[in-house]
């Protein structure tokens, strides 16, 4: 729930409408979220954009390719992104504030998607200086990015023509200075929403391309980017949910595969009271397995 102060007016809290969204009597409404996908494929996809640079003249520099794993480890480690990008940036030993974990969260996302150091300081209650320190230090950290940025300005240039991994294009039109920022955020979240598409026909299956339903059981009920949200019948806890888990393994394919993460949580009640669960608590030993959402 969030507040909104208005002067003169009394508090006022917006209320959780996803509350509205409820499952059928005797059935189970989950949610199946993709773990911090876009900035996954911003650390795949820089990563073999920078190889295609190297040696090439990048921003009036002679680009040298250096091999830079370090954010891909934090995904593949299981560690908190965030934690550690604030570390990073802010040349912390110990843990960082609430205040830099939540500017390395914000303020890292805006620089990888171009947004300018005015636009950061607006939004990030700094000053021009500190926001332009802060873009600068991270392009330091990961010279891929701004290789990566700078790859898909001369495409923009070249052809107007964007493309994921997964051969998914976009055809831009305009002046190139103000489409590369739209470009940029293209193929982080079409990648995103491929990903959750995939793990949906693979679910419920696409009569239109021949794709059989892995787990007929369950009703479709709302996509949202990086999410998909469903339900199934009371019956079907818990075996049936080794059975979706399964269908979210989908392979980005990278040179260096990429297999981006999902959270898993259910309720009885409604959309906006699901619960997490973590994956491995589940198996075909109903016994072990976590006991089914109560209903309101």
């Amino acid at each position: 729930m969030d507040e909104l102060v208005i002067p003169g007016l009394e508090k006022w809290t917006k209320p959780n409408v996803r509350k509205i969204f409820l499952p059928d009597p005797d059935y189970v409404l989950f949610e199946i979220d993709l773990k911090q996908s876009d900035a996954q494929v911003v650390a795949w996809d820089s990563e073999e954009k920078a190889q295609l640079l190297d040696g090439a003249m990048v921003n009036g520099r002679r680009f040298k390719y250096v091999p830079d794993n370090s954010l891909k480890q934090i995904f593949l480690s299981g560690g908190d992104l965030h934690t550690t990008n604030a570390k990073t940036i802010y040349s912390l030993t110990n843990e960082p504030s609430p205040h830099q974990r939540q500017n390395a969260k914000h303020g890292v996302h805006a620089v990888d998607f171009l947004a300018t150091p005015k636009t950061m300081a607006k939004k990030l209650d700094m000053t021009l200086a500190q926001a332009t320190n802060f873009r600068n230090r991270w392009f330091m950290l990961h010279p891929n990015i701004p290789a990566w940025h700078f790859w898909i300005e001369q495409e923009l240039m070249r052809t107007r023509t964007i493309s994921n991994i997964f051969g998914y294009r976009r055809i831009f039109f305009g002046r190139v200075q103000t489409l590369a920022p739209e470009a940029v955020a293209f193929i982080p979240q079409s990648t995103t929403v491929n990903v959750i598409d995939k793990i949906i026909n693979r679910i419920m299956g696409d009569k239109q391309n021949g794709i059989a339903p892995e787990v007929p059981e369950v009703q479709g009920l709302l996509q949202v980017h990086d999410s998909f949200v469903g339900q199934f019948h009371i019956s079907h806890w818990p075996y049936i949910v080794p059975r979706i888990h399964a269908c979210t393994k989908i392979e980005v394919p990278y040179v260096d595969k990429l297999w981006i993460g999902t959270d898993f949580a259910a309720s009885r009640t409604s959309w906006g009271a699901v619960e997490k669960y973590r994956w491995n608590e589940f198996g075909f030993d109903a016994a072990r397995a976590p006991s089914i959402p109560r209903a309101a």
